[in-house]
């Protein structure tokens, strides 16, 4: 009896030390999926960066999801855009905490980040880390290349979804 009590107390242990890890590994794979679903946008704003000789302004990319549409996935409310071609992605189904929270990934022309990027540049960087805006601190979560300060990241003016 005493051995049963002592391995139903072993298993409680592990049991608290292990479902925590799980949560937040799981939670971090669901941020990386969120981000996968953002590379459509990096290509797509790096292309028309490269080749229009106007840019467009917020929403108008071609990547950006549509207002008021459904949500692109099961991790990812929204996908936004800004006239410097940063990318707002809107987290959904990650937990309660990181709910409506955001990351933003934004095209450089150069390791300098001197400058935002104008029509015929090429974008050789791309930054990445959480929304300044967000309620809850999600740098725990992301990958390791997505840790940018928003020093790094810069101004950016206003987001838009598509509105068509």
């Amino acid at each position: 009896m005493v051995e049963l009590m002592i391995v139903v107390g072993i298993i409680g242990i592990l049991a608290s030390v292990a479902l925590p890890a799980y949560q937040n590994y799981s939670a971090r794979a669901k941020v990386s999926e969120a981000l996968l679903a953002a590379s459509v946008c990096k290509t797509s704003i790096t292309e028309v960066t490269q080749s229009a000789s106007i840019l467009p302004g917020a929403g108008q990319w071609g990547c950006e999801t549509r207002s008021g549409g459904p949500p692109l996935s099961r991790n990812v409310l929204s996908i936004q855009t800004s006239a410097e071609g940063a990318v707002r992605v809107v987290l959904r189904g990650i937990n309660v905490n990181v709910d409506g929270n955001a990351l933003i990934l934004r095209p450089w022309p150069n390791t300098a980040r001197s400058a935002a990027v104008v029509p015929g540049d090429m974008a050789s960087m791309w930054d990445c880390g959480p929304d300044p805006s967000n309620a809850f601190d999600v740098s725990k979560l992301v990958p390791a290349s997505c840790r940018a300060s928003s020093a790094q990241i810069g101004t950016v003016t206003a987001f838009a979804e598509s509105a068509s």
